[in-house]
């Protein structure tokens, strides 16, 4: 896989050649940090939150800080990846066979950590632009 610029957004990771079905591609790898410090790491600069991945209900992996290039496999409506937990780590596994150029592409399905249901209002500061056939506008599960 290499990171490029993407069409969808900013940078993405692409495949060099065809991914088999099934693959696991890359670990989700940076820092674990306690979900109840993001807020304060935000505000500190220690972080932008935009590669944070949640692990459990008390922690969260910030991609940013000792991540790699997972942290830039951006959103699709259509996905074609998906996040598998183990007990060391989350991967990335292929769910279809994914073709050499091809993004990889995960469905974040944003939402609150305590479990409500996103407003209209708050789709709106999560767009999507994915332009999948299937798009729902943004990042926030259905």
């Amino acid at each position: 896989m290499v990171v490029r610029d993407s069409p969808i957004h900013g940078r993405g990771v692409f495949a060099r050649q065809p991914i088999p079905k099934g693959t696991r591609i890359i670990e989700y790898a940076g820092v674990r940090v306690p979900v109840a410090d993001l807020a304060r790491d935000l505000v500190s600069g220690r972080t932008s939150g935009r590669y944070v991945l949640s692990w459990d209900q008390t922690t969260a992996i910030d991609g940013e800080r000792e991540g790699n290039a997972a942290r830039f496999i951006n959103h699709g409506c259509a996905p074609n990846c998906e996040i598998m937990y183990f007990p060391d780590a989350p991967y990335v596994y292929a769910i279809m066979t994914i073709q050499g150029d091809d993004e990889l592409l995960l469905d974040y399905q944003l939402g609150a950590s305590d479990g409500s249901r996103p407003s209209a209002e708050d789709a709106s500061w999560f767009p999507c632009h994915c332009g999948s056939p299937k798009c729902r506008g943004t990042m926030l599960g259905s």
